[in-house]
């Protein structure tokens, strides 16, 4: 959880709002803690996408055992948590309007990035391969 608690650090630094009310996150991973986190902290609206579809709803439900009484039958039950996941998707691309995400983020970000867009000195520095 050492990361969630960056991402909103980070959002409060530059904000006065006490929440996010839309947050765009990629590379949602298996479980979608981030966005589950998030979601019992008060987030009404969530945009989860990722390269591939790896969310399982067995381990989402792992995940909501710990924090919430909410289950989930399919993904698409995500909705009724405020939370859209897109997989497989393209982030370069999302067609969402300017200005109407408040914060977006990623735990493991390199690895979202296609080498031909990742800066030379992000593949040097960081041992980037792809």
């Amino acid at each position: 959880m050492n990361a969630r608690k960056k991402h909103i650090a980070a959002f409060h630094k530059y904000t006065v709002r006490s929440i996010a009310d839309h947050v765009f996150e990629f590379g949602a991973g298996w479980d979608l803690c981030s966005a589950l986190a998030r979601h019992t902290l008060g987030v009404r609206k969530q945009t989860m996408v990722d390269l591939n579809r790896l969310a399982l709803t067995w381990q989402i439900n792992h995940v909501l055992n710990y924090i919430s009484d909410e289950k989930i039958s399919h993904l698409k039950d995500l909705e009724n948590l405020g939370i859209s996941y897109l997989a497989p998707f393209d982030a370069r691309c999302t067609g969402l309007p300017d200005s109407s995400v408040d914060l977006i983020c990623s735990t493991n970000t390199l690895e979202q990035i296609p080498s031909v867009d990742a800066p030379e000195e992000a593949r040097g520095k960081f041992g980037y391969r792809r």
